[in-house]
C-alpha cells in the first residue's frame, strides 16, 4: 500500500542503443556516432496560461516531426491536459527545459482515458504516446525542469485504479531518454517497448 507517494522517478542517461559507461553520448549522438545528424530546425511549444496547451503541443509536432528540435522552454510549465500522440518522428531531440503538467482531477482524467485514442501498453493507456525513428527525449539537469506532474498522489491515497493512464510509451527505434523526471505518477510512468 502506497501512503505517501513522493517518489520521483529519475529516467538518468538512460539510452537505448547500448552507450558504454563514461562515453559522450550526447556528442556520439550528434556528431561521432552516425546514428543521427543535427536537426534542421528548432521548434518551440507554445504555452498559454490557464489553457490546455495539448493541441498546440501536439501541432508543433506535426510541423517538426523530421529532422527537428523540439523545445519545451525553461521556467514554462506547459498545460498537457489532454492525451497527446506524438507519431512519425525521425531523427527528432524532444528538449524539454520547462516541465508538464497533466490534470490535477482524478474525474477529468478518467473521462479523457475513457476516450483516448493511444494504443494501449500491457499496463494502461499511456497518456502521451511518441513513436519514431531516432528520437531523444532530453530533460534538463534542474530541479524543475525535465519533469512530468502526474498529480498522483490524491489517485493513491483513495485507492482509486480505475481508467489510470500511464505516463507515456516511447516507442522508438534508436533513441533514448536522458534527465528526464516523473513526479507523482498516477500509475505506471513510461513503457519502453522501442528498438536498440
Amino acid at each position: 500500500m502506497w501512503t505517501s507517494l513522493t517518489t520521483i522517478l529519475v529516467l538518468s542517461s538512460f539510452a537505448l542503443g547500448g552507450v558504454e559507461a563514461g562515453e559522450d553520448w550526447e556528442r556520439r549522438l550528434w556528431n561521432g556516432g552516425g546514428q543521427h545528424s543535427t536537426p534542421s530546425k528548432k521548434c518551440v511549444v507554445p504555452h498559454k496560461k490557464n489553457t490546455d496547451d495539448s493541441a498546440a503541443i501536439v501541432e508543433v509536432f506535426k510541423n517538426c516531426s523530421k529532422n527537428a528540435e523540439i523545445i519545451f522552454e525553461k521556467d514554462v510549465k506547459y498545460n498537457a491536459w489532454s492525451p497527446m500522440s506524438w507519431t512519425a518522428l525521425e531523427n527528432v531531440v524532444i528538449t524539454i527545459k520547462g516541465s508538464l503538467h497533466l490534470p490535477n482531477n482524478i474525474t477529468a482524467v478518467q473521462q479523457k482515458v475513457a476516450t483516448n485514442p493511444n494504443p494501449p501498453s500491457s499496463y494502461a493507456i499511456p497518456w502521451i504516446y511518441i513513436q519514431g525513428t531516432k528520437v531523444h527525449l532530453v530533460g534538463a539537469t534542474t530541479k524543475e525542469g525535465g519533469a512530468f506532474h502526474g498529480y498522483g498522489q490524491q489517485w493513491w491515497d483513495i485507492g482509486n485504479r480505475t481508467l489510470r493512464p500511464q505516463l507515456a510509451t516511447f516507442n522508438v527505434t534508436n533513441g533514448s531518454i536522458s534527465n528526464i523526471k516523473v513526479i507523482k505518477p498516477v500509475a505506471w510512468g513510461f513503457n519502453v517497448p522501442g528498438v536498440n
